[in-house]
């Protein structure tokens, strides 16, 4: 066992090390030109924190359980306080690409927007949305503490006015409803189908019967990824059911 944890903290070290070099170094000249300057190396706190780490000690447990073996559901526990730490680690490296996601899925921002941001955690998902069309309106779900955080963030972007919050759980809470555009970002992987099924007909039930927002989801790049997506889920699928049989 401590040889287990033993490669898998090596590897972790490995994989953050490589992120920063070949990920951090090289945008950090795109990050001023757009910019924003912030300190990237704060997602390793996050990343490589206690809490996480703690998950590799208990690799084997987890496979025989097909899930996590911590107490309190793990990381996604009510009100878990990693993700306060995440919310401020992880915002300086999500300031690019929310920003880019806006303007790709609202290139005109010219039409009056209601958008739910589910999980919302740091909040610049919506806040970029907010920035980049001054008749959006945001409204965050996420725990109260890590919501905190994302007030933070509004304010400092001068859209606290038209960001809004709603505390509690993505999954009891009422989302309301009306909305034009759902984010979702960095949440459905912690969960099984089932789950996140259940929670994407909340979600439905919460938008307004509009037509889309862009072309994005007809344009050739996005089959193409959606294809390349599908084609990795049946590789995946096809060896767990592989190794169950060889089991």
């Amino acid at each position: 066992m401590v040889a287990r944890f033993a490669v898998s903290a090596l590897i972790i070290g490995i994989v953050l090390a490589v992120c920063v070099v070949v990920y951090v170094i090289p945008r950090t000249a795109v990050l001023g030109a757009l910019g924003i300057t912030a300190y990237l190396g704060g997602a390793v706190e996050f990343l490589a924190s206690p809490e996480l780490l703690e998950g590799t000690r208990h690799l084997a447990d987890a496979v025989r359980k097909g899930g996590t073996p911590i107490e309190n559901e793990g990381t996604i526990g009510p009100d878990n306080p990693i993700w306060v730490k995440f919310a401020r680690g992880m915002a300086p490296m999500m300031q690019m690409p929310a920003q880019l996601i806006a303007k790709l899925v609202d290139p005109k921002a010219d039409r009056k927007l209601k958008i739910l941001d589910v999980a919302a955690g740091h909040g610049l998902f919506g806040i970029a949305f907010a920035k980049n069309n001054p008749q959006a309106e945001v409204t965050a779900v996420d725990w109260k503490a890590v919501l905190e955080v994302a007030k933070e963030n509004a304010r400092k972007a001068d859209v606290a006015d038209r960001h809004h919050t709603i505390e509690g759980s993505a999954f009891d809470v009422d989302f309301g409803s009306g909305y034009d555009l759902v984010l979702l970002t960095n949440f459905l992987h912690h969960f099984d189908p089932p789950t996140n099924e259940t929670l994407l007909r909340k979600v439905h039930a919460a938008l307004a019967d509009i037509q889309p927002l862009s072309d994005l989801h007809a344009s050739a790049e996005y089959r193409r990824r959606v294809a390349v997506t599908r084609a990795v889920r049946a590789i995946i699928d096809a060896r767990k059911s592989a190794e169950a049989v060889g089991a």
